[in-house]
């Protein structure tokens, strides 16, 4: 008997069908120590309140000459009903990783675990934030451990040609009984990256591997399509991203990120 974690998201792959996010955008890595703020807008096909959405506070700061310490709060917000009361803020499940590589290298290497943090109590907040970033869903859901291990190739040609790829498991261990399950992430990216402009394509997906549902591939994946864009302008970073959900499974029209970096 698998715990309820996996329930939750094959029931959003399968019944609720919503979009997906482990693979967002490459930021920074120039900076001995940044602050990174992110909020994520849903926009859904029925009214959206505004309300709505998930805000990751992450920190990447320098241990070594080849270790960074990178560490992010989430917090997802309710606000279903506009006007109404059903209205909820809730923390999700902190992450506390490193990233490996020496500097200015084509190749390095992040891991990390997610704290089960997140209240059982906050379902409304911890719904939206499952909807909007499923790629780090497990920010969201209460009694749950995570790892997640990330490879990572970034390339830049002299004319600012920018590759990134960036294949990665993540493993689900419930904290309240049952088995541990097992994710397959991946982000490939494409762009522009020279001076202070960074922009670009990304194309990202996770795959549920391990599963007693009996669900299909495709009912296992979900996939998206995201453009972004950052300028940097002395120690303040500026971003936009739009992500758009692909295949039938989504439910999101779009997902609008603003990003504001702040090296320290």
């Amino acid at each position: 008997m698998r715990c309820h974690c996996v329930p939750i998201f094959l029931t959003i792959l399968t019944v609720v069908p919503c979009r997906s996010a482990a693979g967002q955008v490459v930021l920074d890595r120039t900076s001995e120590h940044i602050i990174w703020i992110e909020w994520e807008k849903p926009s859904f096909p029925e009214s959206t309140p505004f309300g709505n959405g998930v805000l990751f506070a992450v920190y990447r700061g320098r241990l070594s000459p080849k270790t960074f310490l990178v560490v992010d709060l989430p917090v997802s917000n309710a606000d279903l009903v506009s006007g109404g009361n059903a209205k909820q803020t809730g923390v999700g499940n902190p992450y506390v990783g490193v990233e490996y590589g020496r500097a200015g290298g084509a190749t390095y290497w992040e891991g990390g675990l997610r704290l089960p943090v997140a209240s059982e109590g906050d379902f409304l907040a911890s719904f939206v934030g499952l909807e909007t970033d499923f790629d780090r869903a497990e920010a969201f859901v209460p009694d749950l451990l995570s790892v997640t291990t990330r490879f990572n190739y970034h390339s830049v040609e002299p004319s600012g040609s920018m590759f990134h790829l960036r294949p990665g498991l993540t493993f689900l261990i419930p904290t309240s009984g049952g088995e541990a399950d097992m994710l397959f992430d991946y982000a490939i990216i494409g762009g522009y990256e020279k001076g202070r402009v960074t922009a670009g394509a990304q194309l990202s997906g996770r795959l549920i591997v391990t599963s007693g549902s009996g669900a299909s591939f495709s009912d296992r994946t979900v996939n998206q399509l995201g453009f972004f864009g950052r300028l940097r302008f002395g120690s303040v970073i500026p971003g936009l991203e739009l992500r758009v959900p692909l295949g039938d499974l989504l439910d999101p029209d779009y997902i609008l990120i603003l990003r504001i970096g702040l090296v320290l």
